[in-house]
């Protein structure tokens, strides 16, 4: 069975510059690639995920 879920947008993203999601984005896609099934989540925290 499916379900159309609508993608809403986050409402955070403007109180962070381009090139830190860019560097978080390449991060998680990175790491997916080398892991990929053994990552189930990744969770940034602290001032740096700010």
């Amino acid at each position: 069975m499916r379900f159309k879920i609508e993608k809403k947008e986050n409402p955070n993203l403007q109180k962070y510059s381009k090139d830190d999601l860019e560097i978080a984005y390449k991060f998680s896609e990175k790491s997916y690639k080398e892991f990929e099934d053994f990552i189930k989540a990744i969770v940034l925290f602290g001032s740096q995920s700010r």
